[in-house]
This record gives C-alpha cells, structure tokens and sequence, in this order.
C-alpha cells in the first residue's frame, strides 16, 4: 500500500504539473475519455500475450515449469482485486517515461532520441530492484523501446498502461514469477526454474532477465517498426 501511495502521489504530481505548469489539458498525454476501458483492455491483452510467448519459450526448452497450485476463492478474488493497481503502478511509469518525456524530448529533438532516453530512464528506474543483472537492464530497456513504439502506433496511454499492468500480473499472479525482483504471494501456477544459468532463467530477478525475454521483445519491436514503417507513422 506505500509503494501505491508513492506511485498515485506521482501520477498527481503529473497531473498538476501538466494543468499548473505547461498549462495543458491531462488528456494531451495520451489518455483520452472516448472508449478508455477499451483500448485498456487492448493494451491489456497485449501484454498477456506477450509475456505468455517468454513462458512458452521457457516451457519448450525445459529451463522451467509450471504446476498447478491449490487455491480457493479467497485468493482468487484477491488476485483478481489486484488488476487495478498493477494497472496504476505499470501506468504511472508508462505516464512518467511515455506519456510526458517521450513526446517532450521528441519534439525537441527527434523520435530516435526521444526513444533513447524515455527507454533508458525507465531501465535506470529499476537498477536498484533486487536480483538485478545487465540483462535484465537491456531488457527492460528494450521494453521501454517497445513501449514508445506501441505509443506510436495506437496514439493512446490507455493501452500502454494496459500492457504493463498486464504483463506484472500474468508475471507474478498467473505464472508465480518474480516481478522485476519482487516475490508474489498469491498465483494460479507455481513456477520451478530447472537453470542455474541466470541468462536463460532470469535469476532471482525472474524472467525479465532471461535471454527469452529479449528475444521477445525485439521480435515485438521489429514488428512493431515494420508496421508504424508500412503505415507512415516514421520517417
């Protein structure tokens, strides 16, 4: 509940800086009232799926497994409860280094940059999770990378902080992962690591430091730079 404190008291602090400070409307960040629960669900199932293809490569070359853990509906419904502030911690960050820096930086300078920088921010936001390893920062920077690209595409913050909520909680609710260095308590699966090679299973950062986690991601981001290419949306 502090950690959520801390991440509703950015999110404010955003907001009053957007309206107060640079004198615009909240909405010009990206997140718009027109059908917002669903492009958040969009972004949600973007993010479900994504992290789901890192389990399968993790599944089909024996670095882990899964089994099925005992629960009743209590937990259920508290997994379930849960949803809403992953959705507001992945959105805040995605509000901080997408919504408001992204375009700042770009507009100053140019996409490329402005991707660099937002990607590389929220990379350094985590050097101090526990577990942390040099992949774990490559690939959270490319998440970042991916990110900004998906805010290219879809023009709409609902889906980013969709896909990132999504992503913490397929990792640590539905799978029993690690969600960058941190345990989760309750989950439908329980996932045991057969590797001790922390490049193929992440370590005790958990997935997000695995090698199938990179692959992932820049499948994801050459997709995503053919399509935004193919439409016009980069020069």
């Amino acid at each position: 509940f502090f950690q959520l404190g801390a991440f509703f008291f950015i999110a404010l602090t955003v907001y009053f800086w957007v309206r107060l400070v640079e004198r615009r409307p909240f909405f010009s960040l990206g997140f718009f009232k027109e059908n917002w629960l669903k492009e958040l669900g969009k972004g949600f199932l973007i993010g479900a799926i994504q992290f789901s293809l890192v389990v399968v490569l993790l599944l089909l070359t024996k670095t882990g497994s899964l089994r099925l853990a005992k629960l009743n509906l209590e937990p259920i419904f508290c997994m379930i409860a849960l949803i809403p502030f992953w959705v507001l911690q992945g959105g805040t960050e995605e509000l901080v280094t997408r919504g408001w820096l992204f375009p700042i930086v770009s507009v100053k300078s140019n996409v490329v940059i402005g991707i660099g920088i937002s990607s590389l921010l929220f990379g350094v936001l985590h050097l101090f999770n526990s577990g942390i390893t040099v992949l774990s920062i490559v690939n959270i920077t490319l998440d970042g990378v991916f990110a900004c690209l998906l805010l290219l595409k879809y023009e709409n913050m609902w889906i980013l902080a969709g896909m990132h909520g999504a992503w913490n909680f397929v990792q640590g609710n539905i799978y029993g992962m690690q969600v960058s260095g941190q345990e989760t308590t309750t989950s439908i699966f329980n996932y045991i690591s057969h590797s001790s090679v922390d490049w193929l299973s992440g370590g005790t950062f958990g997935a997000e430091g695995s090698i199938f986690t990179s692959l992932v991601l820049i499948a994801c981001i050459a997709y995503l730079y053919w399509s935004l290419k193919r439409e016009g949306k980069l020069s």
